[in-house]
Formats: structure tokens, sequence, C-alpha cells
């Protein structure tokens, strides 16, 4: 008998872990686009920034003009031209043909939010272990906030990720140079740091810029040293970001004859930060109350984890954390005009420290669970997240019955929203590890809300009915509005529209052109005893709800002959 030979496989234990880091790479993106994907599509253009910004991209690949952002006739001067150039890139690719397919505008949004959980898996594995990188990646992609921002076509989810880029650079270098206090060798990463900044600059202007001048200063007052800057090249960094910045801000203020910085800061940034700006202000707390709401499912850990925070402070990955969420929340909390995506800038330092404390091995369950004993802390803290978790969850079981449809998918999604909300109380209540859990909870709650009951609010719609009705007019109409001035009916109509005042109703109808008439109830009252009004009948009439005035809206459609006479 000749004996077989058996050939032994030694398993390279280093493979293994690389691919077990993969697999939780792939796991914390799949849960984000798990998130995030449901709704792009079937969700419709929504008022009033993302209508806007879509608008001006559209524009953009229209006339060509990259240099210039415009909105119909008007120049738009409040952000730079980063996020106008990845929604044109998008829609170029993606739907060359069809300017009108909001999906395309939405995707840069989406692919950002993923970037941004997979640099956050990076950035806490190197500090904290792969657990609590997955924990952190898993909690920043399906909380509520960004989940609402990957779906929307505008600059701050593109600028989460060039954040998230930034901050992870930086934080990499402070902890090398308190781990090896003499080395002088550059973090290799230390270009991505330079050019995210430059991306940010251009995507939303200095928030960037101030949100890691903040971190460094107070690293800087907690430490007493500034030298580990060397670490990402301050001065070969400089030149790289000022030749990626400078070119297009000395194109656009050479078009504009000077009037985009100006505009920029005296027009927008100054008001925001002086007084309260378009009726959106706060008391300073506002951040704080609201997070209960804006970071769900994951707010009912936030103060465990600010407190696990403060407890390790003198780790140095765990005081970059502090120094990247404490001074830039603390001053937005000061900031007149506020609103709630402007803290997601703030919310991965927050989802690395929350995954830290989920993934300990001897975490104090009084201080997770959601019955944590009875201080006044974790009373207050349990009882604020029940209240936003109550509020979802009344929010999508009353939504079909405040706007009265009968449509059958959206009472299916509405059912199907408030069991997640009840869902995720009871894993908090009961479950041990409520990570995988209260993960799935929120991404099958989004799946219902975002994908099947908002689209089939059509009340709540009012630009998307006003569309619908107009196909049947002759083409080359010209439609003018009074009383109703929502971009997104500019964006739904291909920047076809004018908006007029009341007084210029009547004589629209005058006109010999093919026009159609839009205008509101008491536009529509004045009108009624106008010469050119009074025997005329409305081609339609729409009932909706306009969500960016919290008012309910009658609006009527006129065109030159429709008159009652002919009754």
């Amino acid at each position: 008998m000749i004996a077989q030979r058996r050939t032994v496989t030694i398993r390279d234990p280093n493979n293994i872990a690389l691919r077990k880091l993969l697999l939780a790479a792939l796991l914390a993106a799949a849960a984000a686009l798990a998130a995030s994907l449901p709704g792009i599509t079937s969700l419709p253009v929504t008022d009033r920034d993302e209508a806007r910004f879509v608008q001006a991209s559209r524009q953009m690949m229209e006339t060509g003009d990259y240099v210039r952002i415009m909105l119909q006739d008007k120049p738009r001067h409040k952000k730079p031209a980063g996020a106008y150039w990845l929604q044109s890139a998008s829609v170029k690719l993606l739907s060359p043909h069809n300017l009108n397919a909001i999906w395309a505008y939405r995707v840069p949004s989406t692919i950002s939010v993923c970037l941004a959980v997979l640099l956050l898996f990076w950035f806490s594995t190197s500090f904290f272990g792969s657990h609590a990188g997955l924990a952190g990646a898993l909690i920043l992609g399906t909380s509520l906030i960004v989940a609402v921002e990957a779906r929307l076509a505008k600059a701050d989810a593109p600028l989460l990720a060039c954040v998230m880029m930034a901050q992870a650079v930086i934080g990499l270098a402070y902890v090398r140079s308190c781990r090896s206090p003499e080395t002088r060798n550059p973090v290799s990463t230390w270009p991505l740091f330079w050019l995210a900044c430059a991306a940010g600059t251009l995507i939303k202007g200095p928030v960037l810029p101030a949100v890691v001048t903040l971190t460094i200063l107070a690293l800087a007052v907690a430490d007493r040293k500034l030298a580990w800057l060397r670490l990402i090249r301050p001065y070969w960094g400089a030149c790289l970001y000022t030749g990626a910045v400078f070119p297009w801000l000395i194109a656009v203020q050479r078009a504009t004859g000077g009037a985009f910085l100006r505009d920029g800061f005296f027009g927008d940034i100054l008001p925001k930060l002086l007084r309260v700006q378009e009726s959106h202000g706060g008391f300073p707390g506002y951040y704080c109350l609201t997070s209960f709401a804006a970071f769900w499912p994951w707010s009912l850990f936030s103060l465990p984890a600010l407190g696990l925070l403060i407890a390790r402070r003198t780790e140095p990955p765990i005081r970059f954390l502090l120094a990247w969420l404490c001074p830039a929340w603390i001053l937005l909390e000061f900031v007149p005009t506020k609103l709630p995506h402007y803290t997601l800038v703030l919310y991965p330092a927050l989802a690395a420290a929350i995954g830290v404390l989920l993934s300990m091995a001897t975490k104090p369950r009084a201080q997770l669970s959601l019955t944590s004993g009875f201080s006044k802390t974790g009373c207050a803290r349990a009882v604020l997240w029940l209240a936003a978790t109550l509020l979802l969850a009344a929010g999508s079981g009353y939504a079909p019955f405040f706007f009265g449809i009968a449509n059958y998918a959206a009472y299916a999604a509405s059912a199907t929203a408030l069991v997640c909300c009840l869902a995720a109380c009871v894993i908090c209540w009961l479950a041990k590890e409520p990570l995988p859990g209260v993960s799935g909870a929120a991404i099958v709650f989004y799946c219902a809300v975002f994908a099947f009951l908002l689209p089939n609010l059509d009340q709540l719609w009012l630009s998307r009915k006003i569309h619908e009705s107009l196909p049947a007019l002759p083409g080359g109409t010209t439609v003018y509005a009074a009383g109703y001035t929502e971009p997104s009916l500019i964006f739904l109509l291909a920047g076809k529209i004018k908006f007029i005042s009341a007084a210029r109703a009547a004589a629209v109808l005058e006109t010999k052109q093919p026009v159609a008439l839009l205008v509101d109830d008491k536009t529509k009252y004045s009108l009624a005893f106008s010469k050119t009004g009074a025997a005329r009948q409305p081609l339609s009439v729409i009932h909706g709800y306009n969500y960016s005035r919290n008012e309910w809206k009658q609006l009527s459609i006129y065109a030159p002959g429709n008159h009652a006479a002919s009754n």
C-alpha cells in the first residue's frame, strides 16, 4: 500500500484578518445603501434647497456655463459650484437625454454618504478596532439625518464625505504624533487632506475649513503644541489647496464682476451669523434637543457616549473626537440661524464614540438600556428619545389620514413604519446587543417612508400635481404663476415658468400668445373682478399642502379663451 500524501494548507492570519475587514467594510457600505437608496427615484423633487440646486445644475448643462451659477435669470451666489458640477456630471453620465430625472441628480449624495461611511470605518478601525469601526459605520449610515441627506440633491452629503476624509487624515497625524513624538515623516495620506479641504471649499465654502480649524485649535489648547501639523505638509498642502480652489474662484469673480464673494459673504454667510435668516431660528440647546430626532435611532446612546469620551479624554484618539465634536457644536448652538443639518458634519465623531461604547467587552448595561436606572440624566435621555421615536411613529401613522388619501400602498407603508418604530423601542428595552436589530428596524423604516409612504401622499406634492395638469396645453405654452413660487415647479417645467404679481395676472389673460396662468385663491378672487377675468372658468383646480409655508393651497389654472360664456 502506498500512503497517500496529504497536503496541509496553512492559512495566513493576516489574509484572514484582511478578508474580515473587507467583509465588514462591505457590510457597512451595504447597510448605508439599503438605508439611502429606497425612494431615490420615486420621491419627487423637494422644496426648496434641492429644487434650487437641481435647476441651477440643469441650467449649467443647458448653457454650457460651468463658472456662473444661475437660477432662471437670477445669479445664485450662496454656494460655490462644486455640488452643481457633481450633479451635472452625474446626469450627463446616467441620464443625458432626460434632464428631468431627479434620481440622477441625487446619485452624488448617495455615493457621498457611502464614502463617508467607509471612511469612518477606516478611521475607527485604525484606532478602536474592527468591531468599533463596523459599529460606528453602521450607526452613521443608518441615522435619520444621513438617510435624508443621501436622498437629496444638495451640497450637504458631499460635504460630509469631504469632512470625513479631512478629519480622518489629521486624526491619523495627530495620534501618530502623540504616540511617537519624535516622528517627522509625514503621513502618506497628507495629499488627501488638502484635496478634501479644496473639494469641501468648492462644495460649501468655509464650512469644512472652519470645522478643521476648530478641531486643531481645540487640540492646541488641550496639548499646548502644534508641532504635529508638520505631518500633513502645511506648506506643500497650501500650494495644492490654492491650485485646486483659486482657478474657479478667480474665474467666477471675473465673470460676476466681483459679486460672487461679496454677495456670498454679505448676503448669505454674515446674515446667518448675526441674525435669524428666513425664519430658521432657535434657542441655545436647539441642536442638542433636535438631535434626538435627527440622529435617531442612535441618539439614545449619545449622552453615554459623550460621557465615555470625557472619561477617556487622555487617550489621543478619544481626545481628537472630543476636539472634533464639542467646539463646533457649541459654536453652532449660539449662531442665530439654525437648521438640523448644520450639525451633520459633526455626527461622524458622535457615531464613532457610540461605536466604541457599543463594542466594549464589559459595557455598563445600565447606561445603554432604555431603562437606564432612575438618575435624572438617564430618565431625561430615555424620555426625549421615546418622544422622538413616538413622534416619528405618530407622523408616519397619521400622514395618510391627515392628507385624506385612499392609497393602500401608503397605508401599508404607514403601518410598517409604525411597527419599525415600536420594534426599535422593544429592542433597545430588551436586547443585549441592540446594533443589529435597531439597524434593521431603521433600514426598513426608511424604505417604507421614503419609497412608499411619502411618494404616495399626493396632497403633499403640489408642484407635481400642477405639472401633471399642464401637458394638455398646446406646445410652446408659457406658464405664469401668481401666489405660488416654489422652485420645484421651475425644475418640473424645465425653467419655462415666470412668477408674476397678482396685479399682472389679468393682463396675462389678455395676450393672444399660448399661455397658462396659475393663481392661488387670493389672486383668483381679485381676478374675478377684473374685466378680463370676470367670465373665465379655470381649466383645472388643484388642492394640496404647501409644506414649505405650512399652509393648504387651492390653485387654479387659466388659459385665454376658457370663458364661462361658452356654457
